[in-house]
């Protein structure tokens, strides 16, 4: 069983001892670029085990950046991507492990039910895809910029694909086809007031 979420649990630590942003010109480099070699494997691994939807390098993706590398690049530049590459070296997510860590302790919060990784993973992707467009439903609706609570969603999207015996994993059902019900799918909850959670940062997909 997976342990529950710890909202307080500890982020990982960077692979260096010195502060990065103490160190001479020379020196930085050569650390930033020690580092971006350790991010690029785990980014190579993540991808090799078929795991872009982890949080943490989908917002690397996102955010334009594909692989970490200090050549060509300008001081103010490298200092730029560095801020990118702590973040992602500090997730979770960042690692095969984390990301599998992570979803199980998703489906231990929400009640999802699975009898294997993978299944949970195609479980995961149609659940977060799914939560991030009701999110931009309810946005748009309240016309407000406030996070919203991934848990509360994540409940919801659940109680209703469980009443309405539906299969996320099932290649068939479509988050498209979900969203069509999302005001069935709101309703499930006794208020359309969403708050943001510890613990669900990297959940802000938008």
């Amino acid at each position: 069983m997976a342990k529950k979420l710890d909202s307080n649990k500890v982020v990982q630590k960077l692979p260096y001892t010195n502060d990065i942003w103490t160190l001479n010109e020379k020196a930085f480099r050569k650390e930033v670029s020690r580092l971006s070699a350790i991010a690029n494997k785990r980014i190579e691994r993540l991808i090799a085990r078929d795991w872009e939807d982890s949080p943490a390098l989908r917002s690397l993706f996102e955010n334009g950046e594909v692989r970490f590398s200090v050549r060509g690049k300008s001081l103010t530049e490298v200092q730029k991507m560095t801020a990118q590459l702590t973040k992602f070296l500090r997730a979770e997510t960042s690692t095969v492990r984390g990301a599998i860590a992570d979803i199980k302790d998703i489906a231990n919060i929400t009640g999802v039910t699975y009898n294997s990784v993978k299944e949970l993973k195609v479980k995961a992707k149609k659940f977060f895809e799914l939560a991030s467009k009701i999110k931009q439903y309810i946005k748009s609706q309240q016309d407000t910029a406030a996070a919203l609570n991934y848990q509360k969603i994540w409940n919801q999207i659940n109680q209703y694909t469980q009443e309405e015996n539906i299969d996320l994993s099932a290649a068939e059902v479509s988050v498209d086809d979900l969203l069509a019900h999302v005001d069935e799918i709101l309703a499930k909850s006794r208020t359309k007031k969403f708050e943001h959670m510890d613990g669900f940062e990297d959940f802000d997909l938008l």
